[in-house]
């Protein structure tokens, strides 16, 4: 999917489904909200942390924490939200919930199961997160964009180039909870985003695979290119449609890359 009122080629859906960790900005707009005025905490994550690094990401702030996407740091910053805030955030950017746990929040099962949002909600919620002051917590924002930058340089959302604000998230295949599925959202300096899936892989997995497409995708940052050279044929899976719009579809975009 691509976000420039919604653009989306045949078989992409716009059913609501689970992100995982591309929702963790939201929390720090929650926390935000809950606490004006206050700089976001410090927070260390250990090996008996729960993160998905199992060693630990050691002593981080937030901007640091969103570049590596630990899951002890959002975790924290989640329980020190009240519930109610959380969850009228998430609900005005656009998340399908009734109600928030500090798991679901970060992107994880809680109770519930894995929050849901339509693809298109999500784009639009992170245009918005990207070119709009936050009314309380601006500072805050500023430091979830400056960790939205380090993701896609150097963090879980390494696309490889310049010039993008971008976040990854893995869930669980539903019915096949042992595999999971693999997304990578990325937004450019004129507010134009995409959301492409990897239907088995990690997000990690499916924003290397977005790279190099991406940059086709939006050739004036082709300057900025700095991609590692990869083994195999890479997927070739833009089409020119005859505007100066280039078409992905959501679910068939990136192919395996094992």
């Amino acid at each position: 999917f691509e976000h420039t009122g919604l653009q989306a080629d045949q078989g992409a859906d716009d059913a609501p489904l689970a992100v995982g960790s591309i929702q963790k900005p939201f929390v720090a707009k929650a926390w935000a909200e809950a606490h004006p005025g206050e700089a976001p905490p410090r927070f260390r994550c250990d090996p008996d942390s729960r993160c998905w690094l199992h060693s630990g990401h050691g002593e981080l702030g937030l901007s640091q924490a969103l570049t590596v996407s630990c899951n002890a740091y959002f975790r924290q910053l989640a329980e020190a939200t009240p519930l109610p805030v959380l969850t009228d955030i998430f609900k005005t950017e656009g998340f399908l919930c009734k109600s928030l746990t500090a798991e679901s929040a970060i992107g994880l099962a809680g109770a519930d199961g894995l929050l849901d949002i339509r693809p298109s909600a999500l784009l639009a919620a992170y245009v918005r997160l990207v070119k709009l002051p936050w009314p309380v917590g601006e500072p805050v924002r500023q430091q979830v964009l400056a960790g939205l930058r380090g993701a896609a340089l150097t963090g879980t959302a390494n696309l490889g180039q310049r010039g993008y604000w971008a976040k990854t998230g893995t869930v669980p295949i539903q019915g096949d909870p042992s595999h999971t599925c693999g997304l990578a959202l990325a937004v450019d300096d004129t507010g134009w985003a995409i959301l492409a899936r990897l239907p088995r892989g990690t997000g990690r997995e499916a924003a290397a695979a977005l790279g190099e497409p991406l940059a086709r995708l939006r050739p004036w940052n082709m300057a900025n290119l700095r991609l590692p050279r990869r083994k195999g044929k890479i997927p070739q899976p833009l089409q020119k449609n005859g505007s100066t719009f280039v078409r992905v579809r959501m679910l068939d975009l990136l192919g395996s890359r094992r």
